[in-house]
């Protein structure tokens, strides 16, 4: 190998490393939004499955307001959406018809369970999250009335 050979290689390598510095905030926040996604969604899935068990209660509530996006609750226990502190928030409520009225509840009635959403007439909800940083950057969390719950 001769020394220019060994310059043109370090500097390569030093702007693929100076590109991927300069966009490290964007993709730790999209990190962060994806992880916040994946547990909302576990989150209503841990309902429906405890409603499935139909143990203890009469049913399960999950409730998000816009008034305060950071955090929704279940059964009243208020879960904050943004462990990470990467500025996610809920930003708005989706069904098939566009966007739709706030605020939303998810219910999950035992035993099998039945599944009712409240704030839509249509028969899915999509919970969209995003960046505060960066509004354009969002994730959806879907449930619709037969019980299926999903990521896009």
């Amino acid at each position: 190998m001769t020394l220019v050979e060994i310059i043109v290689v370090i500097f390569i390598i030093s702007l693929f490393a100076s590109i991927a510095f300069l966009n490290l905030p964007k993709i730790q926040g999209s990190f962060a939004l994806s992880s916040a996604v994946y547990e909302l969604a576990q989150n209503i899935r841990t309902a429906e499955n405890n409603a499935l068990t139909g143990v203890g209660k009469t049913s399960y509530v999950v409730s998000f307001d816009l008034s305060n996006p950071k955090q929704y609750s279940i059964n009243g226990n208020s879960i904050n959406i943004d462990k990470t502190n990467a500025g996610i928030l809920i930003k708005e409520f989706d069904d098939e018809t566009g966007k739709i009225n706030n605020p939303v509840s998810i219910t999950f009635t035992p035993p099998n369970p039945i599944t009712t959403i409240t704030g839509t007439s249509g028969s899915e909800v999509d919970i969209v999250l995003s960046l505060d940083s960066d509004p354009t950057q969002t994730k959806t969390v879907f449930v619709n009335t037969s019980g299926l719950i999903g990521v896009r």
